[in-house]
C-alpha cells in the first residue's frame, strides 16, 4: 500500500518538475515603462523602529521621480518610536510623505487606513522590515501596460541570514519566489505579499480594499479576491525586495501559524473557484493542485515517519529477543550489492527520485535568481531531509487549530 502511494506521489512530483523546468527556462517578454505615473507607497508598521530608517532610506534610492511619489508611513498602535523616527527620516531625506498613527487594528486596516488618503492611480504596499532595490518600483508598474493588471508582486530574498532557522527559510523563499514565477506565466499566481507590491488603486477600491479581522494573510486574500473578479496578479522577476525572517523556532512556528491557517481559511473562502471553467487553469489546477500537494506531503511524510518507527521497533525487539542480534548487526558489513539488494526498492526509489527532482528545481531556482547554490549545498542538503517534517507539523497543528476553532491571532 504505502509503496503505491509513494509511486503516485512520485510520478506527479515528476510530471509537476518537467512541466516546471520547461516553463523556467522560456523567455519572458518585459514590459517597458513609458512615463512615471503617481505612486502612493504605504508601509504599514508595528514596533519597527529599528528597521525603519532602512527601509526609508531604501525608498530615496528608488530610481522614480520623488515629485510623482507619495509615502505613507501608518503606525499601527507602535509601544515604540516608530512613528517619530519614520518621521525624521522622512524630513532628513526630502521625501515627500506623511505618519498616520492609528490605534493597533492589524496590517489590513492600516492599509485601508492609507488607502483612503491615496489620490495615485498606484498603491504600493512594502513591510516596514524589508528594504527595496532602486529599479523595484520601475519593474513593477510597467506590468500594468497589460490588460485587467490587478497586482504585480516582486521577487523576495532574505536578509544575510545567520542562524539555522534563517537559512532554512532562505531557501524555502528560493522555491517560493521560483514557483510564483512558474504560477505568473501559466496565468495562475493568487499571492500578493508585503515586500513590495503594487496594485491599480482604482482596481482595489472596487473589490473593496483589504480584508480585515479573521482572514490572517491579507496578501492571500486579495490576491484570490482579485482573482476572482476577473483581474491578474503576475510577478516581475526582476524587482527585488530583501526581508527579514524569523530568527528563532518560535518566532517561525507562530509566523507559520498565521500563514497556514489563513491558507485555510482563505482557499476555504473561496472554494466555488476550484473545478470552475470560469477561472480556467487557476479553477480547474492550480487550486485543486495548492490543496492536493499540502495533502501528498503531510501523507508522504507520515508513510515514511511510520516505516521508519516499525523498523527501530523492530530491531529493538530482536536487538532484546535474540542473543548476540546486536553485536552481529553491528560487525556483520554487507557489501554495498547486498546492501542495495535488502532495500525495498519500490520504496526507496520514489523517495530517492523526488529528493532529485526538488534538488533540480532548487539548483535552478538559484540560477534563476542569480545565485550560487554550490555555496549553499549543505542549507539545501539539510533542507531536503528536515524540511518537509518541519513543514508537515506545521500544516497538520495549523489544520488542527483551524478545526478546533482556536482562537486566530495575528501575532
Amino acid at each position: 500500500m504505502i509503496q503505491y502511494f509513494l509511486w503516485v506521489f512520485t510520478f506527479f512530483s515528476l510530471w509537476l518538475t518537467l512541466i516546471w523546468l520547461g516553463l523556467l527556462f522560456e523567455k519572458e517578454s518585459r514590459p517597458r515603462l513609458r512615463k512615471h505615473p503617481r505612486v502612493t507607497l504605504v508601509v504599514p508598521a508595528y514596533n519597527e523602529a529599528k528597521a525603519m530608517p532602512g527601509t526609508i532610506r531604501s525608498l530615496a534610492k528608488l530610481n522614480w521621480p520623488r515629485s510623482k511619489l507619495d509615502i505613507i508611513v501608518v503606525d499601527d498602535g507602535s509601544t515604540d518610536d516608530t512613528a517619530a523616527v519614520a518621521r525624521d527620516e522622512l524630513k532628513k531625506l526630502g521625501l515627500r510623505g506623511r505618519v498616520i498613527r492609528q490605534a493597533n487594528q492589524g496590517k489590513s486596516a492600516a492599509l485601508n487606513h492609507a488607502l483612503r488618503f491615496c489620490t495615485a492611480p498606484y498603491f504600493a504596499c512594502l513591510d516596514a522590515d524589508t528594504v527595496t532595490r532602486p529599479n523595484g518600483l520601475r519593474n513593477l508598474v510597467a506590468h500594468f501596460s497589460e490588460p485587467n493588471m490587478g497586482a504585480v508582486v516582486s521577487v523576495v530574498k532574505l536578509h544575510h541570514p545567520r542562524t539555522m532557522w534563517e537559512k532554512f527559510q532562505a531557501v524555502e523563499y528560493v522555491i517560493s519566489n521560483l514557483l510564483r514565477r512558474l504560477m505568473s506565466m501559466l496565468g495562475t499566481l493568487s499571492i500578493t505579499h508585503g515586500a513590495l507590491c503594487v496594485f491599480s488603486t482604482d482596481v482595489l477600491r472596487k473589490v473593496g480594499g483589504f480584508a480585515e479581522g479573521a482572514a490572517l494573510t491579507e496578501d492571500l486574500e486579495i490576491a484570490l479576491r482579485l482573482r476572482s473578479r476577473g483581474y491578474s496578479v503576475k510577478i516581475d522577476w526582476h524587482g527585488r525586495a530583501i526581508t527579514r525572517a524569523p530568527a528563532t523556532f518560535m518566532q517561525l512556528w507562530r509566523q507559520r501559524m498565521r500563514w497556514y491557517r489563513g491558507y485555510f481559511y482563505n482557499h476555504w473562502k473561496y472554494r466555488n473557484m476550484f473545478f470552475n471553467r470560469k477561472y480556467g487553469l487557476l479553477g480547474m489546477f492550480q487550486l485543486p493542485a495548492n490543496f492536493l500537494m499540502v495533502v501528498l506531503l503531510v501523507l508522504a511524510v507520515g508513510l515514511v515517519s511510520y516505516g521508519t518507527v516499525h523498523d527501530a521497533v523492530n530491531f529493538i525487539i530482536r536487538a532484546v529477543t535474540i542473543k548476540g542480534y546486536l553485536w552481529n548487526h553491528f560487525l556483520d558489513f554487507p557489501t554495498l550489492k547486498q546492501f542495495l539488494l535488502g532495500q525495498n526498492v519500490q520504496i526507496y526509489l520514489p523517495i530517492v527520485l523526488a529528493g532529485f527532482l526538488g534538488f533540480v528545481l532548487l539548483v535552478a531556482g538559484y540560477r534563476q535568481l542569480q545565485a550560487s547554490a554550490l555555496k549553499r549545498l549543505h542549507h539545501i542538503i539539510a533542507y531536503i531531509f528536515i524540511g518537509p517534517y518541519l513543514a508537515s507539523t506545521h500544516w497538520v497543528t495549523a489544520f488542527a487549530q483551524e478545526v478546533l476553532r482556536i482562537r486566530r491571532r495575528w501575532r
